[in-house]
């Protein structure tokens, strides 16, 4: 390994980017809140943990009074209820280990000032600042040492730029201090620096601390175990080669194996007690809506790369001289790296496509990529080392790192103003907004519907069809559940939504005491999500000519379902059981016209 200045151009560089990250808040403020929405999730194991003294959740008024008066989300859909009375937090406890120190320093903080020691008052969330910033400082520190590894002081100067300021990790850390990606950058950063260490010596103090990130990496996220691809093919060129480097795991390395093995089984265990002391199993899926999950049989690769909604090379073009880059490693680097490192893009991309959510939610593009920009840094070095012979096509390659540079740091400007919509992009949207610095009159028109905000403009959709319980004939039921109506979402329309009225005559003497409701929703796997309960009370119905029957009519905006397959399901809920008469109980479709 040649030695480097101390104080080279990639320090300098380095040090200007921590300068832009750490002076951003001084000019454009403080985020009000670090504490709140996902990031709760991850964070809710400490102050239950350590302040309530109730890990498994089963009182949950604390965090809902929390919720309420620090504003930290609009629900707590981080925890589920589960049978025993406990509530499950949904994410993985990882997070929370590397949150610790800064929670205990927030925590003493508040002992010794006016503010609540409650887990979520001021100093709680400016510690998680500190924190945020804390490890953004250590992944970009351990960047620097593992590219001066492969590369020259200016290459490795090069790839800091591109990646703090050519992709969304700038946006990422400063609009999400909170949330996973920028905290595992880092631990990717000290991963691929202990792989080359432990392969130089394999003593068991780098295998401890190569399965220590491996299981903090796998804890904080389940599904970055697969970041054990990058040490364990290292030096693997070959089938030979790799059936090797296994055996040899278990024959010549056993004592450096077990080094590695122990300390990620101890980490990773803390799930699984956590999940053993709350629901009483050791293994427990703990993402209670049906609506959105892994699905490796059903990836979204093409939209999670090329789509104009959230697609990684659209946003994150820098990523696709990365990934081309790591091909062009010199030979001894290449031979000891490329099948891991591609592998490892290959199937992290892959699973990160398969999650029914592909989009992950607001964000400037793909945001659950933004932990493995270390491949990219890598890869980037490696095009700047050792580019294509043919002089026109190395031109080209630098113009387009310029370019993709130049825009990425436009296009986070314009994210910032509201310009580039956080997940509700289209084709037509971003080339209207493209290279523009105001929002054009008609960009509203041009997005994804608002889901959130739903408003049923009739001039804009066509009804299509109407499905109809028993021919408009009148039926009399006194069970809890009445009458149903199921339809598959292939079957109601084509496009990305459909809006559905749901009608109904009712004759019941139990209007006026909230015992009626209808139910409408979505079903996947058996299991509801995205439900719509109203009430069939006097505040929500309107009298017929007949003034014995009573009429209701509701629209419903279809989610982004998990599988075409999955069935919108509507009916009538009797609570009371009393005896009701019903007729002309229908949906009616309406899809767009456009």
């Amino acid at each position: 390994m040649t030695q480097k200045k101390k104080y080279g151009l990639s320090f300098i560089t380095l040090a200007f980017a921590l300068a832009i990250f750490l002076i951003y808040p001084v000019i454009f403020g403080f985020p009000s809140k670090l504490i709140g929405w996902d990031a709760l999730g991850y964070y809710l194991y400490l102050p239950q943990a350590f302040i309530e003294g109730d890990l498994a959740l089963s009182d949950t008024a604390p965090v809902l009074d929390a919720i309420h008066n620090y504003d930290l989300a609009p629900t707590l859909y981080q925890a589920h209820p589960v049978e025993n009375g406990n509530h499950v937090i949904q994410y993985t406890a990882g997070l929370s280990v590397l949150y610790a120190v800064f929670f205990f320093i927030g925590h003493a903080i508040s002992g010794m000032s006016d503010y609540a020691a409650d887990g979520y008052s001021a100093p709680y969330q400016y510690a998680m600042l500190a924190g945020s910033y804390f490890y953004m400082i250590i992944g970009l520190i351990y960047t620097r040492k593992v590219l001066l590894h492969f590369f020259s002081e200016q290459i490795s100067a090069l790839a800091i730029l591109l990646i703090c300021f050519g992709t969304n990790y700038y946006v990422i850390h400063t609009a999400s201090h909170g949330m996973p990606h920028v905290y595992l950058f880092t631990l990717y950063a000290i991963l691929i620096w202990q792989t080359i260490k432990w392969h130089a010596n394999k003593r068991i103090k780098n295998s401890i601390i190569l399965g220590g990130i491996l299981g903090l990496m796998a804890l904080s996220r389940v599904t970055e175990i697969f970041a054990i691809l990058i040490p364990v093919l290292y030096g693997v060129n070959s089938w030979k080669g790799f059936k090797e480097k296994i055996g040899g795991f278990f024959t010549k390395d056993l004592k450096a194996t077990l080094g590695i093995a122990v300390p990620m089984i101890l980490i990773g265990s803390i799930q699984l007690i956590y999940w053993k002391y709350t629901t009483g199993h050791f293994v427990y899926n703990s993402y209670a809506n049906a609506g959105e999950g892994l699905d490796l049989h059903n990836p979204h690769t093409f939209n999670f790369l090329f789509s104009f909604r959230k697609g990684w090379f659209i946003y994150t073009p820098l990523a696709v001289l990365g990934i081309y880059g790591l091909t062009r490693l010199k030979a001894d680097q290449r031979q000891n790296w490329i099948i891991g490192l591609l592998a490892f893009t290959i199937v992290n991309t892959y699973i990160s496509s398969c999650w029914s959510n592909w989009w992950y939610a607001t964000s400037f593009g793909q945001r659950t990529m933004v932990q493995s920009y270390i491949v990219i840094a890598i890869g980037l070095g490696a095009l700047f080392t050792n580019p294509p012979k043919l002089k026109a096509l190395r031109h080209l390659i630098t113009t387009f790192a310029v370019l993709f540079l130049a825009l990425n740091l436009f296009q986070s400007w314009q994210y910032k103003q509201g310009i580039i919509h956080a997940d509700r992009m289209t084709a037509q949207a971003y080339f209207a907004v493209f290279g523009k610095t105001e929002i054009p009159q008609n960009f509203r028109e041009l997005l994804l519907i608002d889901r959130a905000n739903p408003i049923f403009d009739k001039t804009k959709y066509s009804e299509s069809f109407t499905v109809e319980f028993n021919d408009g004939e009148e039926y009399t039921f006194t069970d809890e559940y009445g009458p149903t109506i199921d339809l598959p979402y292939s079957e109601i329309t084509e496009k990305d939504h459909a809006w559905i009225k749901t009608s109904v005559l009712i004759k019941s003497s139990v209007l006026d005491n909230n015992s009626l409701s209808v139910t409408q929703t979505f079903m996947h796997g058996g299991k509801n999500y995205h439900d719509k309960y109203l009430d069939l009370n006097l505040s929500l119905i309107a009298s017929s000519e007949d003034t014995i029957w009573t009429y209701f009519e509701n629209y419903y905006l279809t989610p982004e379902v998990r599988f075409k397959s999955d069935i919108f399901r509507t009916f009538i809920w009797n609570s009371s059981q009393s005896e009701v008469t019903m007729k002309n109980f229908s949906i009616v479709i309406f899809e767009p016209t456009e």
